[in-house]
């Protein structure tokens, strides 16, 4: 996992990333027909309280899928079905994705999975009084409140150089435009709080149908869960 995450980011440290891994409950991984790690992703849900009502995060930590696999959805929809176990684990009780977006690449999964999300151009003031307790809470210390963004304070590493590249078609786009002004430091590896309430109402329809699958198998996803706040 290491190794395959050293091919998207560098400054990064392996006993970092083994503390960082420690603290997750779940891992997600992609194998080819040979049986090599194409690509994974860490998760936790943590309960957190809101300062009007206890919720749920589901955290997704490192994250790296090798790049001659970009643009296959096999990885997107196998996370939306873990999505949709989780979910079903407690309906009844808010469940929010919690991710740290270092890319325009990260950030477009949003607007691709979600009818609503947080931060878009038209920002929803519920998600933002989220993110700002939860920067706040979670990330204390690296959390600048003024720009919403956390810091990486060299503990994250950062994207390698090719890969930070936005191309200048991708530029026009509006999600990755949006992105660029919103965490103009992002190649220094700054990241971008972003949330998105998990329930089938907030799936885009197109996709909706692997979270609602999700939910059939709650085994993909156990009850593990940490407290926070």
């Amino acid at each position: 996992m290491y190794r395959l995450f050293a091919i998207g980011y560098e400054d990064i440290d392996e006993t970092v990333f083994r503390k960082d891994l420690s603290n997750k409950t779940h891992v997600m991984v992609l194998r080819d027909s040979q049986g090599e790690l194409r690509g994974f992703t860490t998760a936790v849900v943590w309960e957190f309280l809101d300062a009007t009502r206890p919720i749920r995060l589901l955290f997704s930590g490192d994250t790296m899928v090798h790049p001659s696999l970009w643009g296959d959805r096999t990885f997107l929809t196998a996370w939306l079905e873990m999505a949709g176990a989780a979910y079903a684990h407690a309906s009844e009780s808010p469940l929010y994705w919690l991710l740290l977006s270092m890319s325009p690449r990260t950030y477009r999964t949003l607007p691709l999975f979600f009818r609503h999300y947080y931060p878009e151009a038209s920002n929803d003031e519920d998600l933002e009084r989220i993110a700002d307790s939860v920067g706040t809470n979670l990330f204390a210390g690296r959390y600048d409140a003024s720009r919403r963004l956390v810091l990486s304070g060299h503990l994250t590493g950062r994207l390698q150089a090719d890969l930070a590249q936005v191309p200048q078609k991708d530029r026009r786009r509006a999600d990755v435009s949006f992105f660029l002004a919103r965490n103009p430091s992002y190649k220094n590896g700054d990241e971008m709080i972003c949330l998105a309430r998990l329930n089938p109402e907030n799936i885009r329809p197109s996709l909706r149908r692997y979270f609602l699958r999700g939910t059939e198998r709650k085994e993909l996803f156990d009850q593990a869960t940490g407290r926070i706040g």
